[in-house]
């Protein structure tokens, strides 16, 4: 009889703690349904469940719905800190790395487009959303993208999509709201820039742009709708956290406005924003551009996805397709960009940061 009831006791003491550890995550002064998503999402979620990663995300976008227009920037910091929480531990435990290595020092990720869209199918997105991008696009990249001028020290800011689409698409529409009704981009009706192109491969892309702007697009949730020809409008939906870099990358050479040769060797320094978390794919890209002609013009570039240690490159050597051999006099710039990103449904969020500086070769 007593160790009948010694065993009541103890299995009364072990609810009451797990009680108390469902509890544990959540402060006193956050409202009753935030708690009971905090709850979720750190203690009830299996993050290779892709229906419960799936409703973590959906309970996230309602609770931004709920309270980012109520002015407690404390409460909306704690939702897309969950945001972050379940972000992380879906690319820990849901991301396919065998698969992303294989873009290792690759331009873009086109060439592991197959797999990775056979694996998703299997095993469902990184981080699932409970919408699909439509067919006849591969990749739908949005990044927000910090500019420094060291010349100048001006700091200028835009943001946008890069889409990648299957040979032959076209994109009817797309349109970006800041939640709730705040238009940011708008094919249709004439809201941002946009530029088209071929990628090596024959893949067209669309880069639609915002524009200059005074600011980074804020981090919380956004509305996308996009339409392909042939297809019914996809209502859209995702949330950005972490979006903005606060930190710049630097260039040793050339230096500002400095006289170089028709060969010169451009050199910056290995950079990872303040912001970067160590799931998050990087992207180096470092540029060189012809200024004094009526077309900016790219002469020379490199770009790596994941991208080695290296911080020197010369004009002239491991040229890129379409890249000249050497310099001819003239007034030109260097760029060094660093991308940060992560997978979120069918896109890829990221924040990208530019240093450019100016400089020209003489007779």
């Amino acid at each position: 009889m007593r160790s009948h009831i010694l065993f009541i006791a103890t299995a009364a003491l072990l609810l009451a703690a797990q009680a108390g550890f469902a509890q544990g995550p959540c402060s006193p002064a956050v409202p009753d349904d935030v708690c009971s998503v905090e709850q979720m999402i750190y203690v009830q979620t299996d993050f290779k469940n892709t229906d419960q990663v799936r409703l973590d995300m959906t309970s996230l976008k309602q609770l931004l719905i709920k309270y980012d227009g109520g002015g407690d920037a404390t409460l909306k910091e704690h939702i897309l800190g969950l945001v972050d929480q379940v972000v992380e531990q879906a690319h820990e435990v849901r991301a396919p790395r065998d698969i992303l290595a294989q873009a290792t020092g690759k331009e873009n990720l086109i060439g592991i487009y197959d797999a990775l869209k056979a694996y998703e199918n299997q095993n469902g997105d990184i981080v699932p959303l409970d919408w699909k991008v439509p067919a006849g696009i591969r990749y739908l990249v949005f990044d927000n993208n910090r500019k420094y001028k060291p010349a100048t020290d001006r700091m200028s800011y835009d943001f946008g999509f890069f889409t990648v689409l299957d040979k032959g698409a076209a994109l009817e529409q797309l349109q970006l709201i800041r939640y709730p009704s705040e238009i940011l981009i708008d094919k249709q009706s004439g809201i941002g820039e946009w530029d088209t192109g071929t990628m090596i491969g024959g893949y067209p892309y669309i880069s639609i742009g915002s524009g200059v702007r005074d600011h980074l697009a804020k981090d919380g949730l956004y509305l996308l709708n996009i339409k392909m020809p042939g297809q019914p409008m996809v209502n859209g939906w995702f949330i950005v956290s972490r979006g903005s870099s606060t930190a710049d990358p630097s260039i040793q050479s050339p230096t500002i406005n400095a006289t170089t040769s028709h060969t010169p060797t451009l050199t910056w320094t290995d950079f990872k924003s303040p912001e970067f978390r160590l799931f998050e794919q990087r992207k180096r890209t470092v540029r060189v551009h012809r200024e004094d002609v009526e077309e900016d013009r790219q002469v020379f570039h490199q770009v790596q996805v994941y991208p080695d240690a290296t911080q020197s490159a010369t004009v002239g050597q491991n040229s890129m397709p379409g890249d000249v051999s050497s310099l001819s006099p003239g007034t030109y710039s260097f760029t060094v960009n660093f991308e940060e990103r992560w997978f979120m449904g069918g896109l890829l969020v990221g924040r990208n940061s530019y240093t450019t500086v100016p400089f020209s070769v003489l007779k």
